[in-house]
């Protein structure tokens, strides 16, 4: 919009979508389809003045008329070149002229939609700030409403897209994770440098997503995020790795998890997690869940959730005859066994690692067997560089860890948890409980590549490889 033929304001016209009904439009705004039959000509690259009058059958006078009309509405732009030694008058379509016509074209780059869509969202974004700025309005609202409505869209975009019915729903937490490398020497109490800062996405729910869906496994993601630009930014790695998000909750009044990781120069780590009241952890509620969602899946994967509502998806993924597999966190372990009973009589595959075997000791268990009395099938003990033990009612066994060049192993733990899922999935070459053990081990030494806890998880081709060169198999464990 204009005032004054002046400053362009920063208002949004809704347009039909239609051609032709949008022509009609245009034609009524700018008021004679003369309008739009030169915009059409200078776009065809006809923009000396003589030559639109020549291709118009008009009269001169009025395409004269329009063409000033237009230049005064920064429509169009005018110019001067030479030609045979004479000064003539030349346009070109402006910002405005070039949207206008743009939206008769249906098809254009993906190079040139791109730089569209950044001048138009730069242009609009400078003015609204501008407007903001003059009114007295807080224009730190525009980055909060940017943020929720960035993610709101792409839960919607994922909604509709025509990705396959997930065959694993991941219920769980995500994060943005900030990773650094910290200065060891320094005074005591002064200040110390930071170096190698990296940002990326996490969250073990998350983590373990990402890596179904590079295995090849269409997956879905279930929690919750807050109404922050970190939340989006989550959604869009989701979506670049094809994890469908049409069931994660934005909570508008909440953050998002934040994790900062600090390395020192030896290589020890500590992590900060930042969860306060403010923070949407995961599904707190089951009116947040989607239940029409869990009725085609084959496995539920149950991660950092809040233990109510645990208890709740697995006692209705048991009663779908779902596989159900449960990773719980340490604050859940260490309130004993007895408070997870609740979820382990729905649950068929109870994953742990050693320290968490080590909480439940002290809390008073005394063997696996204990654990399996409470419900699964299956019950595993990740033991990182030293392997992992398998635990059923009929057999036990131990697998050694493979030998990879470990960089980091933060998410070794969530891409074991992804390939075992994986493995069991598979129609053929995994018919018995250890090659799924095996294929999941594989996942999990690839996983500590490189730093972060997504930058290395594998693909399905790629553990099929570390298989074949390390070949491995199960030692016969007890109880």
């Amino acid at each position: 919009m204009l005032e004054s033929r002046g400053e362009i304001w920063p208002y949004l016209i809704f347009l039909p979508a239609d051609p032709e009904n949008l022509k009609i439009f245009l034609t009524e705004v700018l008021g004679s389809p003369i309008s739009l039959d030169i915009l059409e000509k200078i776009n065809e690259g006809t923009v000396c003045q003589k030559d639109i009058i020549r291709k118009l059958s008009y009269s001169n006078k009025t395409i004269l008329a329009h063409l000033k009309t237009l230049v005064d509405l920064r429509v169009i732009q005018e110019y001067f070149q030479v030609e045979g030694g004479r000064r003539v008058i030349c346009y070109k379509p402006s910002d405005i002229g070039r949207w206008i016509l743009l939206m008769f074209q249906r098809k254009f780059s993906t190079n040139d939609l791109g730089e569209m869509l950044e001048e138009l969202f730069s242009v609009y974004l400078n003015n609204a700030l501008e407007l903001c700025l003059s009114s007295g309005i807080d224009f730190t609202r525009l980055a909060t409403i940017f943020s929720r409505s960035m993610s709101e869209g792409l839960i919607k975009l994922s909604e509709s897209s025509k990705l396959e019915t997930p065959s694993v729903l991941v219920f769980g937490s995500v994060a943005l994770d900030t990773f650094s490398t910290l200065e060891e020497k320094g005074e005591s109490g002064g200040s110390r440098l930071l170096y190698e800062l990296y940002e990326f996405p996490g969250g073990s729910g998350g983590n373990v997503a990402v890596a179904l869906s590079r295995l090849g496994v269409n997956t879905s993601f279930i929690g919750k995020l807050g109404g922050d630009a970190a939340a989006w930014q989550l959604l869009s790695d989701f979506i670049k790795e094809g994890v469908n998000v049409s069931g994660v909750v934005i909570d508008k009044e909440k953050r998002t998890s934040r994790s900062f990781i600090i390395a020192g120069e030896t290589g020890k780590k500590r992590t900060y997690i930042y969860a306060t009241r403010d923070t949407a952890l995961s599904i707190s509620n089951p009116d947040e869940i989607r239940w029409n969602l869990l009725k085609d899946a084959e496995v539920f994967y149950i991660g950092e959730t809040f233990l109510e509502i645990s208890e709740l998806i697995a006692g209705y993924g048991k009663n779908l005859g779902k596989t159900v597999v449960y990773r719980p966190t340490i604050h859940y372990l260490i309130q004993g066994l007895e408070k997870l009973e609740g979820i382990l009589r729905n649950t068929n595959i109870f994953i742990i690692n050693e320290t968490g075997w080590q909480i439940l000791k002290e809390r008073g268990v005394k063997n696996k067997m204990e654990v399996l009395e409470k419900g699964p099938d299956i019950f595993i003990i990740t033991r990182g560089t030293k392997g992992c033990d398998t635990y059923t009612r009929e057999f036990s066994f131990h697998v050694d860890a493979y030998s990879v060049k470990t960089t980091d192993e933060t998410g070794a733990g969530d891409a074991f948890a992804a390939g075992l899922i994986a493995a069991l999935l598979q129609e053929k070459g995994f018919e018995e409980l250890k090659d799924c053990v095996l294929f999941a081990s594989a996942c999990a030494a690839l996983a500590t590549r490189k730093t972060g806890a997504r930058s290395s998880l594998p693909s399905f081709d790629e553990v099929l490889e570390l298989l074949k060169k390390e070949p491995k198999d199960a030692q016969k464990i007890e109880l």
